[in-house]
């Protein structure tokens, strides 16, 4: 019976071979003007209210690429796909 499966079940995470993030890149202290304390705590105050509303989100999403093609994928997600015989870790 197993053999007669075109399906197979994949959790998404152990298949995936590359995630896309982005970096959040910060200047060094040295670069910033004096002047900039007030901006630097209404920017501080900006992403804290952000950040507490990411928290608050029911799902968060990631976009896995699994053989070329890219997936838009929540935790506990399942991927299923065509085939995986011919298939290395990494394609």
């Amino acid at each position: 019976m197993q053999s007669q499966l075109s399906r197979y079940l994949v959790p998404a995470v152990a298949a995936v071979s590359h995630i896309h993030t982005t970096r959040r890149v910060t200047p060094s202290p040295q670069a910033q003007p004096a002047s900039s304390t007030t901006a630097l705590a209404t920017l501080n105050a900006t992403t804290k209210d952000a950040v507490s509303l990411l928290r608050s989100q029911l799902r968060y999403y990631a976009i896995v690429e699994i053989m070329g093609r890219p997936h838009l994928i929540t935790k506990n997600d399942l991927v299923i796909v065509n085939r995986l015989l011919d298939v290395e870790v990494g394609d």
